[in-house]
């Protein structure tokens, strides 16, 4: 009881709002894909499915996805830091983003790569950020066309407590 008690005062609430722009190079002939998105054991979802373009600068085609999706979470403050701190340091929270191959409709027939963001690196009061990540993905990816990356931007912003 008391455990549950301390752990609320070191949590802040935080809405995330994830962009997901790009995911290049991705190998040529490709089925449509998707971004499939998870956060603990309740949270999850996909963004609709896209068919790569080819593209005209680099190797393999692209997937522009431009597709948002928002999510709240609890940050617990790293134990022994000020209390009295607003912001962090933060203990991780993992957001798990997968590249997932579709028949068209979102249906996913097969997860062919994945990403970890920590969420805890993007907290703040009212920030945004562009990132690219590379992509984990398996062999045969990897000798068609090198390493993806998927370009996000992330922004959060903390959830006022309602009165």
């Amino acid at each position: 009881m008391l455990q549950k008690f301390k752990n609320r005062i070191n949590a802040t609430r935080f809405e995330f709002t994830v962009h997901v722009h790009t995911l290049q190079p991705w190998p040529a002939g490709s089925k449509a894909v998707a971004i499939g998105w998870q956060r603990g054991k309740r949270r999850r979802g996909a963004t609709n499915s896209v068919l790569p373009l080819p593209n005209k600068e680099k190797l393999g085609t692209v997937v522009r996805l431009n597709e948002k999706f928002s999510l709240t979470s609890s940050l617990y403050k790293v134990p022994g830091t000020d209390r009295n701190s607003q912001l962090g340091p933060f203990k991780k929270k993992c957001l798990i983003l997968a590249v997932l191959e579709t028949d068209g409709r979102t249906h996913a027939t097969s997860a062919l790569g994945r990403i970890v963001i920590d969420l805890a690196e993007f907290a703040s009061i009212d920030g945004q950020e562009l990132r690219t990540f590379a992509v984990a993905c398996n062999k045969s990816i990897h000798a068609a066309v090198g390493e993806p990356h998927l370009t996000v931007t992330i922004r959060c912003a903390e959830e006022q407590p309602e009165d």
